[in-house]
């Protein structure tokens, strides 16, 4: 029996290419030729996994690589640009 199942999990942020800091830049990218619009950063890419009863399960990587983005969809505070992913909350008795 699986007690945590993550299937198909993909997390992409927005990330504006320009940062407006007053009403009038605002206004002015309006009517600017530049490169509109957002550049996209994928934190978590198709992430498959399933854990059983009784297995554990250790989450590792370096800054940035997505750690506490996956934990944060997993407590479903947040959701993902694409995802499922269950949990079965059990007793921690032994």
């Amino acid at each position: 029996m699986n007690v945590i199942e993550v299937e198909h999990v993909w997390k992409i942020f927005r990330i504006p290419r320009e940062k407006k800091n007053t009403i009038f830049e605002t206004l002015l990218g309006l009517f600017d030729n530049k490169k509109k619009g957002y550049q996209e950063f994928v934190a978590l890419k198709d992430i498959n996994f399933s854990v059983r009863k009784g297995e554990w399960i250790g989450i590792i990587g370096p800054n940035g690589s997505g750690k506490s983005t996956l934990l944060i969809l997993m407590s479903k505070e947040e959701n993902g640009t694409t995802a499922h992913s269950s949990i079965l909350i059990l007793s921690l008795k032994p």
